[in-house]
């Protein structure tokens, strides 16, 4: 029987070319990659904006054929089949020992086994319209940027083969800090299994009545512990989420079965979890920052539309400006940078805090508010749009302005590590949050800054909580905010198992929720300003009504509660309603096992 012809091969030269510009690009080397894909002529071929691209694919690929060329050699010497060759090396040397390969930057050795096809086309793996503008290389994983107090044993990566499925006790750091609590650990729960429940309580207050499953959504598709998540503010189906897999994922509501929109960061490297994700104002970008210390940008297809890279470190927080044209973000590397989105290049780059900055916000940062809900302007557009905040793990808060190389306030009183700063509604005063146990609301005493005529003339301490106060938010009340006749309010958490209602204008404690039974870790208000949601490692989301302290709703996430975004939007009405549209309240979960939940709260709370 004649032998068959050889086969011919399934691939041109363009196809190598591809392949090789995503090498360049995954590899850092953009000045080489744009070059090549001019020369090469890659916007000529249909493949380079149709056709996926995994990351890594062309050292996939070589190294399974290094493997299949060993085996095919070790089979024609009749090698002992016992012992496994070494695979042949690239690149001979003189001696017929293999160099050791200089290993891509942000690129590990692929898998042995080709990757599962997506359903639909990563982002990340597409030609973009646009080549980003040229970064480093990424950076080593900083050692998660939290001081030797806090440490711990070592975070095991959740994809892992065999990682364990219960919750690591570190995983509330949400990707910012590797914070360890003081908490007790939790018992183990099964990724698997989970315990899921809801119960509305005022809907049956002496049955403990269960929700339907028909208020509850639950997201899967994350590979390791979902850290952060952002409602788009325009399009109230969509809601975007960042994990320990280096990927943020966007998710249409409407359609909660279909595959989201899956936007890759770099391969996965020990610097992959996105710890912090942002929608800009008008819903048309999402950026995103990881621990490889690079800012990227997303449409709401999940297509990346820029790179922008000047952070040696993870980048914990990013904001928008009110505009939507400017970006602030702050890193474990000490600075804080504003960023033009237009050019995808730094306007300024602020080095004032001698340890990591842990958070950063803009004057006119946008609370959670409805889209129809009033917006305030602030009488000095031109300072409201250039001042901003930071804080970091020096013990400081900064008032910064673009334009002006060192602070115009710094902000001192804290004996420990702050957290998290917010600027209130009215962007007269700043709460800031602790490790030493505090949280501190100071007046915004900057020139031409609004000042009200109940305007703090000194700092207030909160004092109350035993251990560190981890986050805090403002209630959407108050002077120049969509409920301006209910009194200011600040809400904190902390490792101490209790979350606090503050009174915003005299520091006076006005409720505490003990619920709890391990650390709180994150809280969100509702649009309306009436109830407070807290999450933390014992894996409850419980709903306080802030008028009575009644908690009336919880929700069992089955696995660490890593942080909270409600949503309110007006949809289309049933056929049955009255007014015409009805309110949706809906307060997405990211758990730290590895999904999302989406709990619809409309039918509870009145």
């Amino acid at each position: 029987m004649a032998a068959a012809p050889p086969t011919e091969p399934q691939f041109s030269a363009s196809e190598v070319n591809l392949l090789i510009y995503h090498y360049l690009k995954e590899s850092g080397f953009l000045h080489t990659c744009f070059a090549f894909r001019y020369e090469a002529r890659l916007d000529d071929l249909p493949a380079a904006h149709e056709a996926i691209v995994q990351p890594g694919q062309l050292l996939h690929y070589l190294q399974r054929g290094l493997m299949y060329a060993t085996a095919e050699r070790h089979v024609q010497e009749r090698a002992d089949h016992t012992i496994a060759p070494q695979p042949d090396p690239l690149v001979a040397m003189p001696d017929g020992s293999a160099p050791t390969p200089p290993r891509a930057a942000g690129l590990t050795p692929p898998p042995a086994t080709p990757a599962q096809p997506p359903q639909r086309q990563d982002a990340a793996s597409q030609t973009p319209a646009h080549d980003a503008p040229p970064h480093t290389a990424s950076p080593p994983a900083h050692d998660a940027p939290k001081r030797a107090k806090d440490e711990d044993t070592p975070h095991t990566d959740a994809d892992a083969p065999d990682a364990p499925d219960a919750p690591d006790d570190d995983a509330p750091r949400r990707a910012k800090k590797a914070k360890k609590g003081t908490h007790t650990p939790t018992a183990s729960r099964s990724s698997t299994t989970p315990t899921l429940s809801a119960r509305a309580l005022d809907a049956a207050p002496s049955s403990g009545a269960q929700a339907t499953d028909e208020n509850l959504v639950l997201l899967a598709g994350h590979a390791a512990e979902v850290f952060v998540s952002d409602w788009n503010p325009t399009v109230p189906s969509l809601l975007a989420s960042g994990a320990g897999d280096a990927t943020v994922r966007i998710w249409d509501l409407n359609t909660p079965a279909d595959a989201p929109a899956v936007c890759k960061h770099l391969p996965p490297t020990q610097a992959k979890n996105v710890s912090t994700v942002a929608w800009n104002p008008d819903g048309t970008l999402l950026a995103s920052g990881s621990y490889d210390g690079i800012l990227r940008l997303w449409t709401p297809q999940g297509d990346l539309h820029l790179v922008m890279s000047m952070h040696q470190g993870p980048i914990f927080a990013v904001r928008w400006n009110a505009k939507g044209n400017l970006l602030l973000t702050g890193s474990a590397d000490g600075t804080a940078i504003v960023w033009d989105v237009g050019s995808g290049r730094t306007r300024q780059q602020f080095s004032l805090h001698s340890d990591n900055v842990l958070d950063v916000q803009w004057l006119t940062g946008a609370l959670a508010m409805p889209p129809d809900a009033p917006r305030v302007a602030h009488p000095d557009a031109a300072l409201a749009d250039a001042l901003f905040a930071t804080c970091a793990a020096d013990n400081s808060v900064h008032l910064c302005r673009l334009g002006e190389p060192k602070p115009v306030r710094t902000l001192h009183g804290h004996t420990d590590e702050v957290n998290t700063i917010r600027f209130d509604p009215s962007q007269t005063r700043l709460a800031s949050a602790s490790d030493d146990g505090t949280a501190r609301i100071w007046p915004v005493d900057v020139p031409g800054v609004r000042a009200d005529a109940d305007a703090l003339t000194e700092p207030l301490v909160l004092t109350g909580h035993s251990k560190e106060v981890y986050a805090l938010a403002w209630c959407p009340t108050g002077p120049h905010s969509a409920h301006p006749e209910q009194p200011r309010m600040l809400a904190t958490c902390s490792f101490d198992k209790t979350a606090r209602l503050w009174n915003g204008d005299t520091g006076e404690c006005l409720r505490i929720i003990d619920g709890h039974d391990q650390s709180v870790y994150a809280l969100s208000f509702s649009p309306c300003g009436s109830y407070l949601a807290t999450g933390g490692i014992d894996a409850k989301v419980l709903v306080t009504r802030i008028a009575d302290g009644q908690i009336v709703y919880e929700y069992d996430a089955g696995g660490a509660v890593l942080d909270l975004a409600w949503n309110a939007t007006r949809l289309a009405a049933k056929a049955e309603a009255d007014d015409g549209a009805r309110a949706v309240q809906r307060v997405a979960v990211a758990q730290a096992d590895k999904r999302l939940g989406v709990v619809d709260l409309t039918a509870y709370l009145t």
